[in-house]
């Protein structure tokens, strides 16, 4: 899958999701996303208009999950995955990079009678995510550049 979108104010994200079924109930799948906007006017902590500022983000991953339990018919029962990501941001001269990771399981319960309304297919899921676990940001900025002060 792939987007592409240009949006207000000069803002633009890109996207390119791949999956790749390995064997049956494994699967790996990649992933980029970009994020920018058009330089805009910067100012200082005193407000005054300074040179024009520019900022985008990116992410690269990869993932794998896998389905571990199967009831009588292969149907899912436990499915478990986990990806390794770089996010990385930029605003003018500071930019920030951490690597980091997602990790999430889903436990699908069918109840073997229907004690709900008599309706068939009743099929309960309980979810586990963590997301962002990783290194923190590391900050990098470089060194701020002389410049005349405005009168």
């Amino acid at each position: 899958a792939a987007t592409y979108n240009s949006s207000f104010e000069d803002s633009q994200t890109q996207y390119f999701a791949a999956a790749w079924p390995l064997e049956f109930g494994s699967t790996l799948g990649l992933g980029i996303s970009r994020f920018s906007v058009a330089p805009f006017q910067g100012y200082d902590s005193l407000g005054v208009r300074t040179e024009m500022v520019d900022a985008s983000g990116l992410s690269v991953g990869a993932a794998y999950g896998k389905t571990y339990l199967k009831d009588e018919i292969s149907r899912p029962v436990l499915t478990a995955g986990a990806g390794l990501k770089y996010i990385s941001s930029r605003l003018d001269d500071a930019s920030a990079g951490a690597f980091a990771l997602d990790a999430g399981a889903i436990y699908t319960y069918r109840p073997a009678s229907y004690w709900l309304f008599n309706m068939p297919a009743q099929e309960y899921a309980v979810a586990l995510a963590v997301r962002n676990l990783g290194t923190g940001s590391n900050t990098t900025a470089t060194p701020p550049r002389c410049r005349p002060i405005p009168t």
